[in-house]
This record gives C-alpha cells, structure tokens and sequence, in this order.
C-alpha cells in the first residue's frame, strides 16, 4: 500500500485502534520529522496496555518508521494517542469526553506554546506532536523512559518532584503574562487571551460535568452520615467550591492542571532523583495556582504527614518557581512564600474538598476499575450514576482504600464543621 509515500502499515482490527487515517500518519510523519518530503515506511498502532487506563478516553500507541529525504537512513518514534472512547455512541456521547479532548488539544497547539517559549529549565510536560478531529498524538513516554509510581504517597521525594514540575508550569503562566502584556502595551490575563478555549469542565454549576460532580457530593454526604456527622452540614461545604476556582484579584492566577491525582504523573526511572512528567490536561482552568498545590498534597499525601511537612514542601515549590522565573526574566518579581502560603491557608478547603471527591475513584484498585471500564453500562453509571454501592463493597474487601476514603471525610468535616 503507497499513500503519500507510505509504504505499508499494520493496525488491530478492533475499532479502538482506528484512530488516525494513512494520511493522518502522513502528516505526523512530517511534522516530527520537521520535512515535508518525509517517506512513511512503516506503522503499527496497537493498545497503550493491556489494562484500561481511566474511565474516559482510549489510549494508542503508535510506532512509527520514515525516512527523510536527505537520507538513506531510517528513524522509529514511537508515539502516545488518545481519542474519544468507543464503548458504542450513545455512551461515547454521554461520557462527554469530546470537549475534554478538545480542551486538551487546544492546550498543546496555542497555549504550551506559549507556556514554553525560549523555555531553558527541566521538561514538564511530554512533547506535543498532532491533534487531529477525534485525536490527540503526543509522546509515548514509556520509550523515553518514564513510568508511573505506586509509592508516591507519603514519600517527599517524590512529592518534591511533582511540585518542581508544578512550579515550573506555572511560572510559564507568569512569564507568558509579563512577555505578552509588553508585547501588547497592555496587561494580559491569559484567560482573556485564550477566552473562547479555557472552560471550566469539572467544578461548573452550569456545565455538563455537574452531574459528575453532584455524584461525588452524594456520595460523601452519604459516607459523611454513616462516620456520624450531619450530610446537609457537609454538603453546605461543597458548594464553596465554585467560587474557589474562579480567576480571583485576591491570589495569583495562572493555567492550572487541574486534575493532579496519582494517575497524572510519570517518572523518570532513576531513583533516587525521579523527574516527573505532568500528563492529561484535560480539565485546565485559570484559577488561583494554590489549587493545583492543594489538589495534588491532599490527594497524594496523608493528614499526618501534611501538617509535619507541608511547610517545607511549599516552600520547596516556591524555591523552584522562583529559579524559573530568574532563568528566564529577571526582571518579573516572582510571588512571595508569604503570599502562596497566605493563599494555600485560604483556599484550603478546595483540598479537603477534591480529597473526598477524587479519593473513591482514583484510589480504586486497577482489578475494580478494569471490571468497571469492561462494561460500558458500569461507566456511565459509575461516572454520573450513585457510587455508594460499589464504594462500599470496595472498602469492606479493602482497609487502606476504606481508611483513605473515610480519613478524607473526617478531615473535611473536623476543619469546616
């Protein structure tokens, strides 16, 4: 088969793995290859693993052959895709994964360009390659050596370099607003920069994602109730939450993560140092950057070991930041500890709050989760559906999955109520 000078190519036959077209392969053989006259000899696209990862999305992996046309040589990449998930087409619309993924692929062709330019520190996020209709091709960090950790929890090494990787996002954000806004003889907030492209998906009464949210809501009131405390108590603290991630005159703005559970991070396999790798941004905000601090410590650290050394990691995160900012500009004045720690003691409820909505899913072990992707029915009601049930039935077969779960609704209770 010749399309474009693609010379043959091998694909699963399943649907999952028919997310980029010859001539889409074409296209992302040129713009890797920075030529235009590339030969394409070769592509395999197969399933990331074996396992399913998340509830939303499907995940690719595309090896890739070509060769350029100033050389006899040939070069292999391998590449990262995620498209909409293929259960059927109703639950695929229902999912509403398509303007996540939109979302997504925005941030990597307008926004990280920004974010990143003239960059000269540490990488943070994978290297961007082609978006397509219903595709996002990025880097398969697998073959560059990155892997995700089952012992980030409560370990401060690899808390420290998940927030380095942090600090140096948001300082792009920093950057990007002072260089624009001399660029434009204005003051520039990227949220009206890129106003018709930055949503708010996840925390928005008004959106689509509110039944997802309510569902979380439910849930915790639920587990709240039977711990002894009174659910409409717990529930008055939920609704705080749309206000603590809008932009704000009050704290430092920036292009958050927003979605910084243990599933979002990958890690260099060379302990002890283990650089990390921020992945899926699919639920970006500009929002107070504190948020994605507080998301990512309340998720990824205990009580105990937060109120022992969350002071030190903060300050950490401050350190980094500042550093990247003096790399690149020195004349922006970078925040203060002072500042982030004022703003980190105000919004601190949007920690505990995430904490008891994220932990139930995102601590559920890969067997459950697995069960549950196998059927596209158990998805969308475990989504958007009551989750008490299955909750339930894994904390009792599960100590640690029930104490994380239990230890954030008290927490959320004891410090709001």
């Amino acid at each position: 088969m010749s399309i474009n000078g693609t010379e043959n190519h091998g694909v699963n036959d399943d649907s999952e793995s028919k997310v980029l077209t010859p001539e889409e392969v074409v296209s992302l053989a040129q713009k890797i290859a920075n030529d235009p006259s590339v030969r394409v000899l070769d592509y395999c696209i197969d399933d990331y693993s074996k396992e399913k990862i998340g509830f939303t999305g499907t995940h690719n992996s595309l090896k890739l052959t070509f060769q350029r046309s100033q050389t006899d040589s040939s070069e292999t990449v391998h590449t990262f895709i995620k498209s909409i998930p293929v259960y059927n087409a109703d639950t695929s619309d229902s999912l509403l994964y398509t303007p996540i993924l939109m979302q997504e692929s925005f941030f990597f062709e307008k926004i990280f360009p920004e974010l990143t330019h003239n960059y000269k520190s540490e990488k943070w996020c994978p290297t961007y390659y082609l978006t397509t209709k219903n595709a996002l091709v990025i880097e398969n960090l697998k073959f560059s050596g990155y892997r995700m950790l089952d012992e980030l929890y409560d370990n401060p090494v690899v808390l420290k370099s998940v927030l380095a990787s942090l600090a140096r996002f948001h300082s792009g954000s920093i950057l990007t607003e002072a260089r624009l806004s001399r660029q434009y003889k204005h003051p520039v907030m990227l949220n009206e920069h890129f106003k018709d492209s930055i949503s708010e998906l996840m925390f928005n009464p008004e959106g689509d994602k509110v039944h997802w949210y309510n569902c979380g809501v439910n849930l915790a009131c639920s587990l709240a109730e039977r711990l002894g405390y009174d659910p409409e108590q717990i529930r008055n603290v939920f609704n705080r939450v749309y206000d603590m991630i809008k932009p704000s005159n009050n704290y430092r703005n920036v292009i958050c993560h927003g979605d910084l559970h243990i599933y979002n991070v990958m890690f260099a396999d060379n302990p002890p140092l283990y650089k990390s790798i921020l992945v899926d941004f699919q639920l970006i905000r500009y929002a107070p950057m504190v948020t994605d601090v507080l998301q990512f410590l309340h998720l990824n650290a205990s009580r105990k070991f937060r109120e022992e050394r969350e002071l030190e990691l903060i300050a950490y995160y401050h350190s980094i930041m500042v550093e990247t900012i003096k790399i690149h500009d020195s004349t922006i004045a970078p925040p203060t500890l002072e500042s982030i720690l004022k703003d980190f003691k105000d919004l601190r409820v949007f920690g505990l709050i995430v904490a008891c909505i994220y932990m139930p899913l995102s601590f559920l072990h890969s067997k459950h989760a697995i069960d549950l992707v196998e059927n596209s029915k158990s998805v969308f009601n475990f989504i958007f559906g009551d989750r008490l049930e299955l909750v339930l039935a894994h904390m009792k077969v599960d100590e640690s999955y029930r104490n994380l779960v239990e230890a954030a609704i008290i927490e959320l209770a004891e410090k709001t109520i």
